[in-house]
């Protein structure tokens, strides 16, 4: 007798060919997600660098599957994430990112993602997430979903530290620990003009109005002595 052909789909790999969008700032990182994606994956894969870019790529490509860096210069991750949410309610979400805070958590969980891995994580990780992500379920490493239990059970502070960019977390820090905008700028190697500006960009996303809110905003969130990753 002979055997019947398999024409059962794999449940290790997306049943048709999908389309991933990976929005990553780091050329060489957006480049190996790309390689890793389509020669490993199976996946189309489109790219892009910045908020903006994320976003009209999705229009364009209306993709199953988006990967982010939550740290994008400028306009974040977080609000992309959202933007997204908005615009294009079925797609699926995962985040690829350095960042793992409290506050990260409880900001990517509310703009609404499917995923969460780590960038010094091996492929055979990023495989898993990608793939259960793609087939309608979630996958968040085990340093994400200890926090996030941590969230859960100590609901309350807000997220705005996951608005701030890199940058303007250093600034905040320097700042909270006395340094006048000439020395930020001279610790920073940017211009005074600039520092002023991280300064002020800072403020408005934070809702405050002076040093004295900053500091006292940052012993809340316990930063004076704990530095952002």
């Amino acid at each position: 007798m002979k055997n019947r052909p398999n024409t059962r789909t794999p449940t290790s790999s997306p049943k048709q060919r999908a389309t991933a969008l990976v929005v990553e700032d780091h050329q060489s990182i957006r480049e190996m997600l790309h390689e890793i994606l389509e020669a490993k994956l199976g996946l189309k894969v489109v790219e892009a660098g910045t908020t903006d870019e994320g976003v009209a790529a999705a229009q364009r490509v209306q993709p199953d599957l988006a990967i982010i860096d939550i740290g994008l210069p400028g306009i974040n991750g977080i609000e992309l994430i959202r933007r997204l949410r908005r615009e294009l309610p079925d797609l699926r979400i995962l985040v690829f990112s350095s960042l793992q805070n409290l506050q990260i958590v409880r900001s990517v969980m509310q703009a609404g993602t499917q995923g969460f891995v780590d960038k010094s994580e091996s492929f055979s990780v990023l495989r898993q997430a990608v793939l259960a992500v793609l087939n309608g379920k979630t996958w968040f490493n085990h340093n994400f979903n200890e926090l996030l239990r941590e969230a859960l059970a100590h609901p309350g502070p807000d997220a705005q530290l996951a608005y701030l960019t890199p940058r303007e977390r250093e600034v905040l820090l320097l700042v909270t620990q006395s340094n006048s905008s000439k020395e930020v700028a001279v610790k920073l190697s940017v211009s005074v003009k600039t520092a002023e500006n991280h300064r002020t960009n800072l403020m408005r996303k934070l809702g405050l109005h002076d040093t004295a809110a900053l500091v006292r905003f940052a012993f809340r969130h316990d930063l004076i002595d704990a530095r952002l990753g």
